[in-house]
């Protein structure tokens, strides 16, 4: 799933947290994921 923060063009340091949000049928779900040399890691 692609990550945009902002729609901004700031790159995204190494171990900074971001939050992720998207729609599902049932309601909205939020996710948090630390950014980790380009990968997206879900905690």
């Amino acid at each position: 799933m692609p990550i945009r923060r902002g729609g901004t063009r700031d790159p995204l340091q190494s171990g900074e947290w971001i939050k992720v949000q998207y729609g599902e049928e049932d309601g909205e779900m939020h996710i948090q994921a630390r950014f980790v040399e380009y990968q997206i890691f879900m905690e």
